[in-house]
């Protein structure tokens, strides 16, 4: 995301902070919330703004099948750190 602004024109320590909000913000709505991260990101999309413009792109593009790669990587990757 930082990377992705600064390309875009915007100053480095601004952009490092637009990011560190977003994830922050998003940190803040799940841990005082009850709905599920699947329930958040419905919301978003739901609302129709800039957030969900992007979240529709990104699962367009592969985002989810992505993700779900890193985490079996992941998995694979601790199983085998167990098993030593």
């Amino acid at each position: 995301m930082v990377n992705d602004a600064i390309s875009r024109g915007i100053a480095p320590d601004l952009a490092l902070r637009a990011a560190q909000s977003v994830l922050i913000g998003t940190g803040r709505l799940q841990e005082f919330h009850a709905a599920s991260p699947a329930e958040t990101v419905k919301t978003f999309v739901d609302y129709a703004g800039t957030t969900a413009a992007r979240i529709k792109t990104m699962r367009e593009k592969g985002f989810d099948a992505i993700v779900g790669a890193g985490l079996q990587a992941a998995f694979r990757k601790a199983f085998e750190l167990r098993t030593l």
